[in-house]
């Protein structure tokens, strides 16, 4: 069974900062937004044995880090402790081609990686069948990551996990194999069916997502290029814009906090080329940026995610660092 979207809904986007926020106008912001919302930003792990970091996603209680990268055995997921130390090697090598989005199951014990080139071993590399999500364990001995089954040749890119009615859904971003659009698609986190919430218009180039614990998801969106990026939201099968004309990172992280009203999304100041993490409080349309630590680093903002269960979130530096957030 598949659930198409169902007509498009389009606001008009006021401006803030450069970038376009949601409605609010004179309305005071709820939370504490931008560099005031953070307590404090450390790097845990630095270039050396991997190089371009690409998407970072702490475990449940933010303990471990877990972050994608490329290693001296070719593409790899890592993990390190959330309070420094030195990574060790989850999974490298085949199947592996270009992992970007990484996830943790709610329950922290695995690990799911959107990549958008994964061949699995046997397989001639096509159009057709080229991508799917890739599934591993958390913790032990480094493993050989498995096909996620009915994800495979649908070129996902980001992903999130959230658990609804007692068992682990995951959302991502890639496209439809039978019809060619981008799109957001869910699938449960056994494998199986997937469902399509969204696709095509006004998608153009999909790329992270976050999900509320309701269902409603934020996807990022890079456009038509730099300053053309996006974020929508979509829910019961309605996409409506609310952030527009964003320099966005690579890959474009977003995440959730203070319950699901504040948006985070990892981007780039198109005056300094300097990294940040835009807030939006999602009641007022409120926007900030936060650049304490990060904003010393250029053109490399890359994925972010937050700890289900602690205030703390993990960012990838695509030149070569991996921090933990700390928040309040």
């Amino acid at each position: 069974m598949v659930r198409k979207a169902h007509g498009w809904a389009v606001i008009t986007m006021a401006v803030a900062f450069g970038l376009a926020g949601c409605g609010g106008g004179s309305k005071s912001a709820t939370h504490t937004l931008g560099d005031p919302a953070i307590k404090a930003i450390d790097v845990v792990a630095q270039a050396g044995n991997f190089q371009n970091p690409l998407d970072a996603a702490p475990s449940p209680n933010g303990n471990i880090i877990y972050f994608s990268a490329t290693g001296p055995h070719g593409p790899a997921i890592y993990r390190v402790p959330s309070t420094g130390g030195a990574e060790s090697t989850v999974a490298e090598g085949t199947p592996f081609a270009k992992p970007t989005g990484v996830a943790l199951a709610t329950t922290g014990d695995r690990i799911y990686v959107a990549d958008q080139q994964a061949q699995p071993p046997g397989e001639v590399a096509s159009a057709a069948t080229s991508g799917a999500i890739l599934r591993l364990p958390a913790a032990g001995t480094p493993a050989t990551p498995q096909v996620l089954p009915g994800t495979q040749g649908r070129s996902p890119r980001g992903l999130d996990v959230v658990n609804q009615s007692d068992a682990d859904i995951i959302y991502f971003t890639g496209i439809d194999p039978t019809s060619g659009p981008p799109g957001l698609f869910e699938v449960s986190a056994d494998g199986g069916t997937v469902i399509t919430l969204a696709e095509g218009a006004p998608f153009t180039n999909p790329d992270s997502v976050v999900v509320t614990t309701t269902g409603v998801a934020y996807v990022t969106d890079q456009g038509s290029g730099p300053g053309e990026g996006q974020v929508f939201r979509v829910s019961g099968g309605t996409v409506t814009p609310v952030l527009s004309h964003l320099r966005l990172g690579s890959p474009a992280g977003v995440t959730l906090a203070n319950n699901d009203s504040t948006l985070l999304v990892s981007s780039i100041d198109p005056a300094t080329s300097s990294d940040q993490v835009l807030f939006l409080d999602l009641a007022t349309g409120k926007t900030a940026v936060a650049t304490k630590v990060i904003g010393a680093n250029k053109n490399s903002s890359g994925g972010l995610h937050r700890a289900r269960s602690a205030a703390v979130a993990a960012w990838a530096d695509s030149s070569g660092r991996i921090y933990r957030i700390r928040f309040p």
